[in-house]
Order: structure tokens, then sequence, then C-alpha cells
């Protein structure tokens, strides 16, 4: 299923892929529809986050779509802007868009629309919100065994994903010696430096650099020396022993909160959402 915008001049593709496409507006419901290919899809209903979605005071041109001969409407959804927030005001704000959800679909079985799939709750509308009978939940940042922020660990979720390296070089640097780009480290003392070729191409964010973000080299901490580069970055190895050519490096491990995704979320000053989304296509992925 696509949640997000699909340009009406690709419903060739969606159909030929079997996909369903999300009408995320009125307008594009209707250019989907002019497009005349025969497509399924599920309307995205604008309950009061007022990023996508048909009005939901729009119920003439949701049953038009329901009743199309060229959109094969197969559910219905929306989605919870303040979800994870359990303040008063933000609870006030959620529970006025379920209640708007809701009504929306008992006008539509009023007027004798089977709504068909219905859908509301994203990983933390599932968490908060449990008791929501819809036929799905659209668990993402879950699914890792993560939250989006460190401080939200709310529930005993287990991790699954870790991002590992190799070391790819060691050396040594002399005192008063630089490190990197810009000239703008320089070595304390005698220092026994490591390479892995990781970067910021790979997702890693760059403003981890000079030491923000620490590895795991045999299960204690390495800083990062100087600036993460494109396609490497350099390790700080000097009092971590038994360090080879080949030795393995967790940037995010799943098996120590130490060096987990939603800590370093929070040294690059984002959401765990961000970090996992950003991660190449050319880091290859181990499913075990």
């Amino acid at each position: 299923m696509i949640f997000g915008y699909t340009a009406p001049s690709d419903v060739d593709k969606i159909q030929y892929f079997d996909l369903i496409q999300t009408v995320i507006s009125e307008q594009h419901g209707f250019a989907l529809e002019e497009a005349g290919m025969r497509i399924r899809c599920h309307l995205k209903i604008d309950t009061g986050m007022h990023r996508t979605g048909i009005p939901q005071e729009q119920i003439n041109a949701i049953i038009h779509f329901y009743k199309s001969t060229i959109l094969a409407v197969e559910g219905i959804y929306s989605h919870l802007g303040s979800a994870d927030n359990l303040d008063d005001e933000a609870i006030e704000r959620t529970r006025a868009q379920i209640d708007a959800y809701d009504r929306l679909l008992v006008a539509l079985r009023k007027a004798g629309i089977n709504p068909r799939k219905t859908h509301l709750q994203s990983s933390y509308g599932m968490q908060n919100y449990n008791k929501l009978q819809y036929d799905y939940v659209r668990i993402g940042i879950s699914l890792y065994g993560c939250q989006s922020d460190y401080s939200e660990l709310t529930l005993p979720l287990q991790p699954v994903l870790s991002l590992k390296s190799r070391i790819a070089l060691i050396e040594y640097v002399a005192e008063d010696d630089f490190i990197g780009y810009g000239n703008d480290v320089m070595a304390p003392h005698k220092m026994k430096i490591a390479m892995i070729p990781v970067g910021y191409a790979d997702g890693i964010p760059r403003n981890l650099s000079y030491a923000n973000l620490k590895v795991s080299v045999n299960g204690v901490a390495a800083p990062v020396i100087g600036r993460i580069c494109m396609d490497m970055m350099m390790l700080d190895i000097s009092d971590i022993h038994e360090v080879n050519v080949g030795t393995e490096v967790a940037i995010i491990d799943s098996q120590d909160a130490h060096f987990s995704a939603e800590i370093l979320a929070e040294k690059a000053e984002t959401i765990t959402n961000e970090i996992l989304s950003r991660l190449g296509k050319r880091l290859p992925v181990i499913y075990k």
C-alpha cells in the first residue's frame, strides 16, 4: 500500500504492480479517475491533522469515490497527529480525531456505504489507544522494537536492528599530528586509530562527528575522531585491546542498550524514525 502521493500519470504502474494507492485529497481522487485505469485504493481522511486527506465534512465526495467505477475503494483511514503525547491537551486532540473518524464511519453506513477496511492507529496509536477496534494498525517503528524518542520508552519492546561494520585499517598517529579533514583535530598524544567503511552516505548523521558518536568495539565505547566522511569514519581505539583489521564494530547494537538507535538519535538531535529511514541502500541487509 502506498501511503503518500502518486501522480495520476503513473496509474499504469499502480495497476501493473497491483498496488493499493492512497487517495490523498478530493482533487487527487478526481485526477486518478480521469486517468481512466481501474486501481485499488484507500481513502485518506483529514480528521484534524491537516497534512493530507479528504476533509471529513466532504462526505458527498467520499461517497462518490466509493461508488466510482474507476477507483476500487477497499478501505478508509486517517492519521492521529498527537498519539505519542499523553498530556491533557494532546489527549483531547487525539480523542477529537477519533470521534470525527467514528462519526464519518457511522454516516457512511447510514448512507448505505460499507467502509470496508478501517485503520487509524500507527505505532503510538496502537500503544496508547489500544482499545480502539479497527481492522488494521500501521505499526512502523515498533516493528524495529524501537520508539521514536529515547525518553518515550514505555513498552518493553525488544530491539531487532543492529548496524555493524568491520575495521578496515589501523594506524598509529603521532602526538600533534592532524586527523581527517580540515586540520581541526590534533592528536593530544600518540594514538591508535581505526577506520571503518561507513559514513554519511550510508545514513550516519554528519553532526555526530568529533566524538559525538561512540561505537562499540569489543563491547567498549570507541569515539569518532574528526569528521565523519562520506564513506568512512575514524575511531580512537587507543585503550581497546585485541583489535585487528576485521574486528566487528557495532554502530547500533540491538543487544546493548548503550548503543541503541534511540541514543544515537538523541545525540543527533532527531528521532529514531529519521535515523532508521536514512540507512542507505548500499548497506547489506542480513536477516536472522
